[in-house]
């Protein structure tokens, strides 16, 4: 009887800490971004391209990527591209640093949406991210 009469004497308070923690709860960054998703997911590039991705490095396929934002990217050729070549490449979307050229391979800047051009030309050999 003793437990049942403190209870009642008190459940106004006890129904305000229910209504505090409550309110802690549901105001903290975890569990708001958890319930509401406020915050968008911004997908890898192995969750947002459709083509062959065997010349393209672990490291490129886990990058975060959205959809239209530049991309640098280590281009790795067979051999070295003329003018001709880096101005084919920049007709396609990948827009290559001709004076960058190391031992193999190429920095550039393409989107997600010419990665697979990358990965069709016979002259290219891997696609590593640049950053």
């Amino acid at each position: 009887m003793g437990a049942q009469t403190f209870f009642v004497r008190y459940r106004s308070c006890f129904l305000i800490a229910v209504i505090v923690l409550l309110a802690l709860f549901y105001l903290s960054d975890d569990v708001r971004r958890l319930v509401l998703q406020t915050e968008p997911r911004v997908l890898t590039v192995r969750d947002q391209i459709t083509c062959a991705t065997d010349r393209f490095t672990p490291e490129l396929l886990s990058a975060r990527s959205t959809s239209g934002v530049p991309i640098r990217v280590l281009v790795h050729f067979q051999e070295k591209p003329s003018a001709d070549g880096v101005i084919f490449f920049s007709e396609n979307g990948v827009l290559l640093q001709p004076t960058s050229w190391i031992f193999d391979y190429m920095v550039g800047d393409t989107d997600l949406a010419h990665l697979c051009f990358l990965a069709t030309v016979s002259g290219v050999t891997k696609v590593d991210i640049g950053e």
